[in-house]
């Protein structure tokens, strides 16, 4: 066969094909509704063209620094916040480009940590909950850790619980044959009241009541939103009451051992959704222990998000 006679047959059957595409748009034009389908709404977001516009981590260090703030000193005071709080290193506040301390060495036995976890030392209890889950497999004993790391004060522990028990629980698990203890330790999780999404739900508001709304940077806000989707209104509502149910606990446990009940001090420093309080799904009132009023706010669109973004500064 000739290259030409090659050519004629390749642009007949491109013609073909491109008839054939030309004829099924005509039948399905022919053949579509007399009125038009609705296009779908497109979400669209309010911005104050008048806020300071911020496209870089140096330029929002800048941008503090202009405004009288050295930056330095306060990512500094909120990690310091943070760890009272539980947040090990890994965690611990990040600059809106995400970068963070490095890890706290692993270099205790078991027999240490267990000291220190006697006398409190939340990162000897994380460190301990961690051992539990990814070497020992022993999820209910890592819960059990971090139950113990709530009641002396870690509202990180509160955001783990939450997370652990929405990812055990996943459906989408299912297809997985887990070891015994995995398995008994998801049939229990499944079949705990209230539901693991209402618990994942109520853990993670309470960690926002126990530590304001300076916690809520865009990663739990999404969290929270996400969370909320998975539960009707009747569920989330419950939730609600839930979280309120769990700082009370706490409370009383903590005031039972002789400890301070909590710390009233904001965040230093913080970087939040616009309007923390909007994003909270609940219709009962939800008042966080921390209050952000005497700090002052500065309102900006940062370059992680099209969302507009608050900066809080607490050095009062």
């Amino acid at each position: 066969m000739s290259r030409f006679t090659t050519s004629v047959l390749l642009a007949t059957a491109l013609l073909g094909v491109l008839l054939w595409v030309v004829i099924s748009i005509v039948v399905d034009l022919a053949n579509a509704p007399e009125e038009l389908l609705a296009l779908p709404e497109e979400s669209s977001i309010e911005i104050d063209l008048a806020l300071p516009r911020i496209h870089s981590e140096a330029e929002f260090n800048t941008w503090l620094t202009t405004l009288g703030y050295d930056f330095d000193a306060l990512y500094s005071a909120r990690q310091h916040w943070d760890a009272a709080r539980g947040w090990p290193e890994p965690y611990l506040f990040k600059t809106p480009e995400g970068s963070t301390s490095n890890y706290r060495e692993d270099s205790l036995d078991d027999a240490q940590l267990l000291v220190l976890a006697g006398n409190g030392d939340l990162q000897a209890i994380h460190m301990l909950a961690t051992r539990s889950l990814i070497r020992d497999k022993n999820p209910l004993e890592a819960l059990e850790w971090y139950d113990h790391a709530i009641v002396n004060g870690s509202i990180f522990a509160m955001l783990a619980v939450a997370d652990l028990t929405i990812t055990l629980t996943d459906p989408a698990l299912d297809a997985f044959h887990a070891q015994d203890n995995w398995q008994a330790a998801v049939d229990q999780l499944r079949n705990e009241l209230p539901p693991p999404k209402e618990r994942a739900l109520a853990w993670t508001l309470a960690g926002v009541i126990m530590g304001g709304y300076g916690l809520m940077d865009t990663t739990l806000t999404q969290r929270i939103e996400m969370y909320s989707m998975e539960l009707d209104a009747a569920g989330i509502e419950q939730a609600c009451l839930t979280a309120q149910d769990y700082v009370l606990e706490v409370a009383a446990t903590r005031r039972a051992q002789g400890n301070a009940v909590f710390s009233f001090d904001p965040p230093p420093f913080s970087i939040t959704h616009l309007n923390p309080a909007n994003i909270i799904p609940c219709d009962t009132p939800m008042e966080p222990l921390i209050s952000l009023q005497g700090c002052t706010q500065y309102d900006f669109v940062g370059w992680q998000s099209i969302k507009p973004l608050s900066a809080w500064v607490c050095t009062n």
